[in-house]
């Protein structure tokens, strides 16, 4: 689809932000997940930035950019795994691994046309 048609159209260079986020319990994960951690910086550096979440820090995000959903819908959640989730929702524009995701590729490849188009992710669970 041509959208030149549409006159004063452009597209930012990057529209969704290069950032990595993993989340655990703490900031010392467990030695289980060291090799699935490692590979998801490695397979990416230069192309992303890296960011670990704890719980704490999940909390205080969801707190402050989303202070209604927090006090009315977050603090109530019964599971861990629902307030997880629904940091993922909140903080979607980035990508978002789980622990357990082992990356054998990078996320984007340099031979790609424009880094805003979809890309088929080849991520892992050990």
């Amino acid at each position: 689809m041509d959208l030149s048609q549409y006159g004063n159209v452009t597209w930012p260079q990057r529209r969704v932000p290069r950032v990595i986020h993993q989340t655990y319990r703490t900031y010392d994960i467990p030695a289980i997940w060291n090799r699935s951690v490692q590979s998801v910086m490695t397979m990416n550096t230069g192309e992303f930035q890296y960011r670990r979440w704890s719980h704490a820090d999940m909390d205080a995000f969801v707190r402050q950019r989303e202070p209604h959903f927090y006090w009315n819908t977050f603090v109530k959640y019964r599971y861990d795994m629902q307030r997880i989730d629904s940091f993922r929702i909140i903080a979607s524009a980035d990508v978002l691994a789980s622990i357990s995701t082992k990356a054998p590729d990078p996320l984007f490849y340099p031979h790609m046309p424009h880094p805003s188009q979809p890309q088929r992710l080849n991520l892992s669970h050990e």
